[in-house]
């Protein structure tokens, strides 16, 4: 039985989504390049297309709405994420 991880946030857990989805890609490229077989690549590419259908649904759904109530309200006590968000948006406007 896998060990229950806990994040200190929203940020800390989609980063950590991002990274494991990242290691099965390259254990996917892996398979490739030692010409695994078909039935061999199957089931890691089924946990990927799983992993990055909920990654995407908990950003679409949850992340990013919190994120857009946090930059537009201005009672709400800004999080890690809204931080982040707003960080973004700045550098986004800079000059290169």
């Amino acid at each position: 039985m896998k060990e229950k991880v806990l994040y200190e946030d929203a940020v800390d857990l989609l980063d950590a989504d991002h990274k494991a989805v990242k290691k099965m890609f390259i254990d996917y490229t892996a398979l490739c390049e030692d010409q695994a077989l078909a039935d061999d690549r199957r089931m890691p590419a089924l946990k990927i297309g799983a992993a990055l259908t909920v990654h995407a649904q908990i950003e679409e759904e949850i992340f990013y709405p919190a994120v857009f109530f946090e930059s537009t309200n201005v009672h709400a006590r800004p999080s890690r994420a809204g931080r982040a968000f707003v960080c973004a948006q700045k550098a986004a406007r800079q000059d290169p």
